[in-house]
């Protein structure tokens, strides 16, 4: 049985809800995003995911700064965040951000990229137009010349030219980090995946395009009551048998090499608390482990 990889996503915003409950300063929550991310390498996640970067949310941001913090504490964790180019980063700075990113961390970095949101669901935000595809599609070409190549001259549609730049430092990972195409369910963006032969991230019900070349989904989980009215749309819900049967079930329906879980507590709760965190590596991953 091949092995599949099983990550952590940290979202406080954006495709996976807003928080229910009023919140700690934002020092302390960037703490303990940290924190999160060191308990979820001992508790046996293969990867730490981070979603950010979305205008007027607020959400994670800096995801780069917040990623180094977390370099610094692991030693095996994967590190990877979802990028939605809908915030009009520079592939530029993204391209020396994740080169460095992957140099600190002696090569355990990934990346989404997105026209939207990390791996929204079609359904939940409006379909991406012409502009925002060729921003994605743009983007995610740039970002490979200039982690693979040097002297990159560059002319296009979405950013301004490049006369002979050169990324420093040179990323760890080769040829480059891993790019992923995050789709949400969206056929031109899966489509491009395919074209490009880079790895799809989709979200958890709309599935990949049947060309991907390697297929991640990320989805939310909950441990509440399985009632549609107490978990958001898309979330599994129930027991810990019954969650990592769910998850078993789309890994083989599916084909998956990485799957994502956003854990959900709805209701009065912290949606940062431990508890599900705990709960999760304790009852579920040891399910997903068995040959």
């Amino acid at each position: 049985m091949r092995h599949v990889e099983i990550g952590l996503l940290l979202s406080e915003s954006g495709a996976h809800g807003r928080a229910t409950a009023p919140r700690e300063p934002a020092a302390a929550r960037l703490r303990a995003i940290v924190e999160r991310a060191v308990r979820a390498e001992q508790l046996g996640f293969d990867s730490i995911w981070l979603d950010g970067e979305t205008p007027g949310a607020d959400g994670l941001r800096a995801t780069p700064v917040l990623l180094a913090a977390i370099a610094a504490r692991t030693t095996r964790l994967r590190l990877g965040a979802g990028l939605p180019l809908c915030a009009g980063l520079d592939p530029l700075r993204i391209a020396e951000d994740f080169a460095t990113l992957d140099s600190l961390s002696s090569g355990r970095i990934e990346l989404v990229v997105s026209d939207r949101g990390f791996a929204t669901p079609s359904d939940a935000a409006p379909a991406g137009d012409d502009a925002s595809r060729d921003r994605l599609r743009e983007t995610a070409m740039l970002l490979r010349r200039l982690w693979t190549e040097t002297d990159v001259c560059w002319s296009g549609r979405i950013r301004g030219p490049l006369e002979r730049v050169t990324v420093h430092p040179r990323p760890v990972q080769q040829p480059h980090p891993p790019l992923w195409i995050g789709s949400g369910g969206d056929p031109h963006a899966g489509a491009l995946a395919a074209a490009l032969g880079l790895p799809e991230m989709s979200s958890c019900g709309t599935g990949p395009s049947p060309a991907a070349t390697r297929v991640g989904t990320c989805c939310v989980v909950s441990f509440k009551d399985r009632d549609p009215g107490h978990r958001r749309p898309g979330a599994l819900g129930g027991s810990p048998a019954e969650v990592a049967e769910h998850l078993l079930a789309a890994r083989s329906a599916l084909g998956i090499d990485v799957q994502l879980v956003c854990l959900d507590v709805t209701g009065p709760a912290d949606p940062m608390a431990s508890e599900p965190l705990e709960r999760f590596g304790r009852d579920v991953l040891p399910l997903l482990r068995k040959p």
